[in-house]
């Protein structure tokens, strides 16, 4: 979907936050009026699982996939709100990840994550941000700063 435009619609909440008895915050294509998903990629099955589960109890409509082309190819078809990607994977990496995801939907914010060790990860991390990622987290990542993140992404932009 190219150019697709997002918005967070979040709900007044009597506590201020969801609190997983209420109606969750949902992202929704502005154009289409149909909900969009948080798009997680990530060749580490148990790390995919946590952070399907972290954004899902935050409240968020999401889906995980091991393999970067399936995901991309999921994304010809449904618009994603949000992409939360690893850099390093197999099949595709990162960088091709995000290139894609530049030519299919230019707007779409991608967080990129790495848990690459020693002094290549923040060479990554910066090639990511140069290539227009919107936030990189390095692995393990703090939850709150992802939610975080995830928000940041969501929220309209001010003029």
């Amino acid at each position: 979907m190219v150019g697709a435009r997002m918005r967070l619609i979040r709900p007044t909440y009597p506590c201020g936050r969801f609190n997983g008895r209420d109606t969750p915050p949902s992202v929704v294509d502005m154009d289409t009026g149909e909900p969009a998903t948080i798009v997680i990629i990530d060749d580490d099955k148990d790390y995919l699982a946590f952070l399907v589960a972290l954004l899902s109890r935050a409240g968020y409509a999401c889906q995980g996939f091991i393999e970067a082309r399936k995901a991309l190819e999921y994304m010809q078809a449904a618009p994603a709100g949000v992409v939360v990607t690893d850099v390093f994977m197999p099949d595709t990496d990162g960088i091709e990840v995000l290139r894609s995801i530049r030519r299919m939907s230019p707007v779409t914010p991608v967080i990129a994550l790495s848990g690459a060790n020693g002094r290549y990860r923040r060479f990554y991390l910066d090639a990511m941000q140069a290539l227009g990622a919107a936030f990189e987290l390095a692995k393990p990542i703090d939850p709150a700063r992802l939610l975080i993140a995830v928000e940041s992404c969501l929220r309209p932009a001010k003029s």
